[in-house]
């Protein structure tokens, strides 16, 4: 059914000034018979209690406890202080102080409603309210850290916070890590064994098979956004299969100069007064004579540089996953 506009209601209930006539329980319970005819004041003392019970439906919202009225489980009813209540389990004429049948809604409370009654006491206990905000702190933990999601932290103690692993490959119980287990499944991260001591370090295992599960190790590395079609990433694939995977360290392909000046070498030539073997004319030198030029090296040799791998400015943080 869709949701109906807000009835449009007269300003008072029907038949509050007119005249009725009130039936035994008996008879409102049997009805009419198909060959009778309700009176008008009957008529009208019927849909009074009707209308009457619509408008205080409205008007409270959740409406009060009720000696008389039959509760079920999960129930919800207001005390005449505007304490809202919840039926543990079914009841009826179990008063609201009655711990083993009601309980104070305090998703519906008000702090200093909950803390103290009209005639001053204490409506609920100091540890039924640490323990409500305790779990309220735990859902809105649990919404703003999901399991699987990874953070980092600062500790020197080797402790992961309260809720966290550290995220370092190692093997953990499936019964007592189910919700991370069951993450590991369903986001497809679970890769063989084989496959993470190849490279996969960022991925989950199967563990021994059975009881156990590996966790990503996540120690000692720079984190990367996956690929994801950017085109970015030349060293993996663009689809979401290459989420986990490790990339042990490269240099991009480059080239160096050698900026080299240049030399020239000399050699003394003997010069002659003149070169009989060549008939009557005479040269300054004879073709004869062998002219040797020395060797030499430029000495340019390009050094090494840089230390034991390819790094920039970083602060080492402790890589934890949620559980």
């Amino acid at each position: 059914m869709n949701k109906q506009n807000y009835p449009q209601l007269f300003s008072d209930i029907f038949a509050k000034n007119g005249q009725k006539v009130s039936t035994s329980n008996a008879d409102y319970l049997a009805g009419y018979l198909s060959n009778e005819a309700p009176s008008r004041q009957e008529t009208n003392f019927i849909l009074y209690l009707f209308d009457q019970a619509i408008q205080y439906m409205l008007q409270t919202g959740i409406p009060e406890w009720n000696a008389s009225q039959s509760y079920h489980q999960n129930a919800r009813v207001q005390s005449a202080t505007g304490v809202i209540y919840k039926a543990k389990s079914d009841n009826i004429n179990q008063p609201l102080t009655e711990a083993t049948y009601w309980e104070v809604d305090l998703q519906y409370a008000v702090v200093a409603d909950i803390l103290t009654s009209a005639a001053g006491k204490k409506v609920v206990s100091d540890k039924v309210l640490f323990d409500y905000v305790e779990s309220r702190l735990s859902a809105l933990n649990a919404r703003m850290s999901p399991t699987g999601i990874v953070n980092y932290c600062l500790n020197r103690a080797g402790v992961a916070p309260t809720g966290w692993l550290i995220a370092n490959g190692a093997e953990v119980s499936r019964a007592t890590y189910a919700d991370l287990w069951d993450y590991a499944q369903s986001a497809g991260l679970v890769s063989e064994n084989d496959w993470w001591n190849n490279g996969w370090f960022g991925s989950f295992t199967a563990g021994n098979g059975s009881t156990t599960f590996r966790i990503p190790r996540l120690t000692g590395v720079y984190i990367r956004g996956a690929n994801l079609g950017s085109g970015l990433d030349s060293r993996r694939g663009n689809d979401n299969w290459y989420v986990g995977s490790y990339k042990s360290d490269q240099i991009l392909t480059h080239s160096h100069g050698v900026n080299d000046p240049g030399h020239t070498h000399s050699n003394n030539i003997p010069r002659f007064g003149g070169d009989v073997d060549r008939g009557a004319l005479s040269s300054l030198f004879s073709i004869d004579d062998t002219v040797s030029i020395n060797s030499s090296k430029t000495g340019i040799t390009i050094q090494a540089t840089g230390a034991a791998e390819n790094a920039v400015r970083d602060i080492a943080l402790m890589p934890i996953i949620k559980y």
